[in-house]
């Protein structure tokens, strides 16, 4: 005769994952994989954004200095002038280094009465507007200065 424990079964301890824990540990795991991999693509076009912002800064300061270098009759010359992403040139006709291919700037000049506020005195010049672009077109900065015409 076999002799039978009265009262609860002793188990022997679990050992394994249940198919119902491995899958659930499997979706824990692709959930938090994919937000990572958003996370790092979001930034990363972030990254680009901030270079091209800092670039077309760069190359529209870099444009305006040139065109308001010149003389006041000149400025006219530089109206309409375009360089897509990937054509700038310095003032002295270097190409920009490549890391510039991303932007683009044009100028438009613009012959102006102006009033300066509070001394309700007129002013003849060019308004100078230099903007940077990026590849999408979408403008990075517009820079504005008024020349004041010599003699005025």
């Amino acid at each position: 005769m076999m002799y039978r424990p009265i009262g609860p079964q002793l188990r022997t301890p679990r050992t394994a994952f249940t198919l119902l824990e491995a899958m659930i540990a499997l979706v824990i795991m692709s959930l938090t994989v994919t937000a990572l991999s958003m996370a790092i693509g979001g930034g990363r076009q972030h990254a680009t954004e901030a270079v091209d912002q800092l670039q077309g800064v760069m190359a529209a300061e870099a444009l305006l200095s040139e065109v308001t270098a010149t003389d006041y009759a000149s400025l006219e010359s530089y109206d309409g002038r375009d360089e897509a992403p990937g054509s700038m040139k310095t003032f002295e006709g270097v190409d920009y280094p490549e890391s510039f291919y991303r932007v683009g700037r044009r100028v438009a000049v613009i012959e102006l009465l102006k009033t300066i506020p509070g001394f309700d005195v007129k002013v003849q010049g060019k308004e100078v507007a230099v903007e940077a672009y990026d590849l999408d077109g979408r403008t990075l900065v517009t820079l504005v200065v008024f020349v004041v015409e010599p003699g005025a």
